[in-house]
């Protein structure tokens, strides 16, 4: 582990050795991700001359995480049959893959980076409570079953979904610049600083 130099009360949540960093369509590998209470840190080394190497840490503050109606936005995506784990920043996204290619790991740091994002620090799974074969298993199996649908649409447990409040978008009075947000919320025009309920 790189010595991370924490904050005098930053904890350390989690961590992943050997993660794929996509930065602008190029792979690059990085020794550690870690996620602590108050950051997102990747961590990679470098050759500096013949014999030198040097750490660098690049840290994404998890004040930054952009947050949409359904919380912090940190997702799992799935592209050319490869899980992603995307977290979005105000600066940049991050746009990460773990050398299992395990959907269940990548489902993992997402909920664990939402719930630290939110102020909430417990109940998070250090690791998956699977071996990685079992688990690559059960999500392959998952993601064929879940490809089709039986009799129609899939049936919709209403009571485990939780209402999304409803989202409303308006034009500024003052500028005319798109609004969005919660109905029934205050908005702050970005350019104008116009307050208006949605």
């Amino acid at each position: 582990m790189a010595k991370l130099k924490l904050a005098k009360n930053e904890l350390l949540i989690l961590q992943e050795r050997s993660v794929i960093l996509n930065d602008g369509g190029t792979d690059q590998n990085l020794d550690e991700l870690v996620l602590t209470s108050k950051n997102l840190i990747l961590v990679d080394t470098r050759r500096e001359g013949l014999f030198r190497s040097a750490t660098y840490c690049k840290r994404f503050p998890l004040t930054t995480l952009q947050h949409a109606a359904d919380g912090p936005q940190a997702l799992v995506a799935k592209l050319n049959g490869t899980y992603w784990l995307q977290v979005l920043f105000d600066s940049e996204v991050v746009r990460l893959r773990f050398p299992n290619g395990s959907r269940r790991t990548c489902e993992r740091w997402a909920y664990a980076v939402r719930q630290v994002a939110s102020g909430n620090t417990t109940n998070i799974p250090s690791e998956d409570s699977l071996p990685p074969d079992i688990a690559n298993l059960v999500d392959s199996a998952k993601d064929l079953v879940g490809g089709f649908v039986v009799g129609g649409k899939p049936k919709i447990d209403q009571k485990a979904a939780p209402a999304r409040p409803a989202l409303r978008s308006i034009r500024c009075p003052g500028c005319h610049a798109p609004l969005t947000g919660k109905q029934g919320s205050a908005a702050t025009c970005p350019y104008c600083d116009t307050v208006t309920t949605l």
